[in-house]
């Protein structure tokens, strides 16, 4: 499946345009009661929540196989990896045959790249490089 737009919501839009814009270098837009990213072929919108608005979500990019540890080595020096309970920030899926690394927004939104072995490698164009530098959502 593939998105094409998701609308969430978020308690202060300015840290996650700082966040998702400067730190991971997506298309930011924000206007006074949204924030718009792409990423690949999908918009991602931030909506402001209402003031007793308490959540959070589970954001997820796949990225192609053969990018994985370039995007890896290139969120590290970004953001700070989550950890499993023996230390590893890469955590494998043999279910699914996938790899994933989490690490969280200013929001306190859960956010991972994933790779299957399903998706198949490819190369990005240069409109896709920089999305592609991060992952894209597929």
């Amino acid at each position: 499946m593939r998105l094409q737009s998701l609308t969430l919501l978020a308690p202060a839009l300015g840290p996650l345009h700082n966040f998702y814009g400067e730190v991971l270098g997506l298309a930011a837009a924000e206007t006074a009661d949204a924030l718009s990213l792409t990423a690949g072929r999908t918009r991602l919108t931030f909506a402001q929540a209402p003031p007793t608005w308490a959540g959070f979500y589970h954001i997820a990019f796949n990225i192609p196989t053969n990018l994985f540890a370039s995007a890896k080595a290139w969120l590290s020096r970004r953001v700070q990896l989550l950890h499993d309970k023996a230390g590893a920030d890469e955590i494998h899926f043999p279910g699914w045959n996938a790899h994933a690394l989490y690490f969280g927004d200013p929001a306190g939104n859960i956010v991972n790249q994933t790779t299957t072995m399903k998706l198949h490698a490819w190369t990005p164009t240069a409109d896709q490089s920089k999305a592609c530098s991060m992952g894209s959502v597929a």
